[in-house]
């Protein structure tokens, strides 16, 4: 059976580098439409960059269609080469920052939603420290679930992520930052919002329709949730505070993040010595035995506001 022919080989140009972007987007999206969003370009351009990429390579890269998206063997393949590349790139760049006194090239940090509503994380005041020592540095700052965090940065993605910690995975370094509180609200049109503590009991409020989580969740957390009648699930916590609002659900908000609504009397904390958990927060890098002067200067800023 004759071999594949692999045009790549050899002979990568700038616009091999540019069609292997679009595809590491659109796995990382798990899909065309996603990866476009992401891209800010038409579905038809990310379309288009696979299947001159396929062309090119002389591989089926990925199937398409009703059945959705997913990577073909050879894909797989092409995919985890491709990380390597990139990473390889990102080397080379930090390397030939490192020849100048100042930091130059780029920090790609990434954080949780709602972190800037927590004063202790002083994710504002690192970048402005930062930025004040290496103004020739572009920052790129991703959100994204944790656990996504800590993909990209093991795959070269992502240089620093601001996470919650619950365990340590290998070949990543964790600082721990801050311990963030959360508690049990309900909104002002909910029937247990003017009702005493005194008259509310655990068993009562564990039976209250409540506010769950679409995403994994570290056990124990995972257990307080079990404790109660979950008739809702959302991605992040705007949306839970959306359907606390309403005064159907109860749910689970950062203390600090529920201080604004608590002040105007729009949301109220329900029995604080039964219900709550605690977070613990993260600086994490891949663990390196050489930073460079970028990465460097970043986690100087942050230790210094911590």
């Amino acid at each position: 059976m004759p071999k594949t022919k692999i045009h790549l080989i050899g002979n990568t140009s700038d616009f091999d580098i540019r069609l292997l972007r679009v595809f590491r987007a659109v796995v990382a999206a798990g899909g065309f439409a996603a990866a476009a969003v992401e891209l800010n370009v038409t579905r038809s351009v990310v379309s288009t960059s696979i299947a001159d990429l396929e062309q090119r390579m002389g591989l089926r890269l990925c199937h398409r269609g009703r059945a959705g998206f997913s990577l073909t063997e050879a894909g797989v393949s092409v995919h985890e080469q491709t990380l390597r590349l990139f990473a390889q790139l990102d080397a080379f760049q930090s390397s030939i920052a490192e020849l100048h006194s100042s930091p130059r090239g780029t920090l790609r940090l990434g954080i949780t939603d709602n972190l800037i509503c927590i004063p202790e994380m002083n994710i504002v005041n690192s970048l402005r420290l930062f930025r004040s020592a290496a103004p020739q540095v572009r920052i790129d700052i991703t959100t994204l679930p944790a656990n996504e965090i800590e993909k990209a940065i093991l795959n070269g993605g992502i240089d620093v992520g601001v996470i919650p910690q619950e365990q340590k995975l290998d070949g990543l370094d964790y600082i721990h930052l801050y311990d963030e509180p959360s508690g049990l609200y309900c909104g002002q049109h909910h029937p247990a919002f003017a009702r005493p503590d005194t008259e509310l009991s655990r068993d009562e409020i564990e039976r209250m329709d409540c506010v769950g989580l679409n995403y994994p969740l570290p056990e124990r957390i995972a257990a307080t949730y079990r404790r109660h009648e979950l008739a809702a699930r959302v991605g992040d916590t705007e949306g839970v505070a959306f359907l606390i609002m309403t005064g159907h659900f109860i749910g689970y908000l950062p203390v600090n993040y529920a201080e604004r609504w608590r002040e105007k009397g729009a949301m109220r904390q329900l029995l604080p010595q039964a219900f709550g958990f605690t977070r613990h927060f993260s600086a994490v890098t891949r663990e390196v035995a050489h930073r460079n002067k970028v990465l460097n200067a970043y986690l100087e800023a942050l230790g210094e506001v911590s």
